[in-house]
């Protein structure tokens, strides 16, 4: 419920967060989702009515910046007041939105803390396979419900590792075009040499007497080889 100063100007919306896998947020805890999803902005509008009864609308926006101390920006789209019933034309105004300037080294930061929550979980690794069936990682090492968490960590450091300009810059064309951020972030981990260690080398044998060779490895301690690589990445973005 909305409680709106007359003449202060100032306005406090009271509200909460739905999220499909993490129930009970507040609104407090907007900056962060909008983070993790990859947001940059989130539009809203106000219907209230003024002193004359009738029912007007005024366009909002929630932007992330580093301008504001808690992250967020919140400004107004269209003019104040204006009458709901004309709400349709207010889609065929253009309006410049103001850039966004991101903080890109303190998303790879606060990125790196997410990470250290879970180092209680030393026992949590990244599984790769190369056989027949095909190339592909396995998040394991512990229960179901750190490994989900952990991966959309992951996910979220695969976006970033093609949105982080300087990171972006240096990332190597088999990494940047892969797809799925989950595997972008392994993969890059991969390729750094010294954290994939080779567990495995051996063959399949098929009835029409052919082989394929096979082998795999992992990334042991994979929450704290990734908060230590978003550390790094955080430095380079400075």
């Amino acid at each position: 419920m909305a409680q709106l100063g007359e003449r202060s100007g100032t306005a406090f919306l009271e509200a909460w967060l739905k999220h499909d896998t993490l129930p009970g947020l507040g609104g407090d805890e907007l900056h962060k989702v909008m983070r993790l999803s990859d947001v940059e902005a989130i539009g809203f509008y106000i219907t209230y009515k003024d002193t004359d009864l009738r029912p007007k609308k005024t366009e909002c926006v929630i932007e992330r910046t580093n301008r504001e101390r808690h992250g967020l920006s919140v400004r107004a789209t269209s003019a104040p007041g204006v009458p709901a019933v004309s709400a349709p034309l207010l889609h065929t105004q253009t309006n410049t939105p103001e850039p966004i300037h991101r903080d890109w080294a303190r998303e790879w930061k606060e990125l790196s803390q997410e990470f250290k929550a879970y180092i209680p979980h030393s026992t949590l690794r990244a599984d790769w396979h190369h056989t027949s069936a095909g190339d592909g990682w396995r998040v394991t090492g512990t229960d179901l419900q750190i490994v989900h968490a952990v991966e959309v960590l992951c996910r979220n450091a695969g976006r970033l590792l093609t949105s982080s300009p300087k990171i972006a810059a240096n990332l190597p064309d088999a990494i940047k075009l892969l797809p799925e951020p989950r595997e972008r972030w392994l993969y890059y981990l991969k390729q750094k040499g010294s954290f994939y260690k080779s567990k495995f080398v051996g063959a399949e044998q098929f009835q029409d007497g052919s082989r394929f060779h096979a082998y795999g490895g992992s990334i042991d301690g994979l929450v704290m080889v990734s908060a230590n690589e978003c550390l790094d990445c955080s430095g380079q973005e400075f």
